[in-house]
């Protein structure tokens, strides 16, 4: 199979559709895998990795939508790409089509076919949800410990509190929301912050 990787366009994205690692297992399987030049600058990958894992690169969007038969991205497309897209793609990304009924729309007219990472089950779990709520759940501690400081408009709390001093200062309560990857992760990110 022809397998393309391009660069996300989606503001404020900057991961890859597949690392190095994982293009060079499709490679040793037999796939020839295509991917846009700088597309894992932003995640710490550089083009020169990819070759060495047996990829081609490509110049640009363009040039990978057209060589390949399965794209895999991070997130939706956007415009421009969905003019690149094809009745004999096959896309493998989050879609999240419940949310964006616009998108769901485009790509039936376009009749791809589409599997959506987030609906991806192994024996009743979803291996590929997973890692992006144990993310999600992370850093809710870090944006919500930002937001505690008082120039972002909160009280100036540390969540730890300060040992430091004595009597000790209180830290800011801790209350989870979630359960299963997001709500446990952050958990326990919370109790490696020592906080109530």
């Amino acid at each position: 199979m022809r397998i393309g990787i391009p660069s996300e366009i989606k503001p404020m994205e900057g991961r890859v559709g597949l690392i190095p690692e994982a293009c060079s297992m499709l490679v040793q399987a037999g796939h020839e895998v295509f991917v846009q030049k700088g597309a894992g600058n932003k995640s710490g990958y550089a083009d020169a990795q990819f070759v060495q894992a047996g990829v081609s690169l490509l110049p640009d969007a363009t040039a990978v939508y057209e060589k390949a038969e399965l794209i895999v991205k991070v997130k939706e497309p956007v415009d421009p790409e969905i003019e690149f897209l094809r009745k004999d793609h096959i896309l493998f990304s989050y879609l999240h089509l419940a949310a964006a009924t616009d998108l769901m729309t485009r790509l039936l007219d376009i009749g791809l076919t589409g599997v959506a990472f987030e609906t991806v089950e192994d024996h009743g779990r979803l291996p590929l949800l997973a890692p992006m709520s144990d993310i999600a759940g992370r850093l809710s501690v870090q944006v919500g410990t930002h937001l505690l400081h008082q120039p972002q408009g909160g009280k100036g709390l540390l969540l730890g509190g300060a040992t430091c001093c004595r009597p000790w200062p209180r830290g800011g309560d801790w209350w989870r929301c979630g359960r299963w990857q997001r709500g446990t992760h952050g958990g326990g990110l919370r109790g490696s912050c020592h906080c109530v």
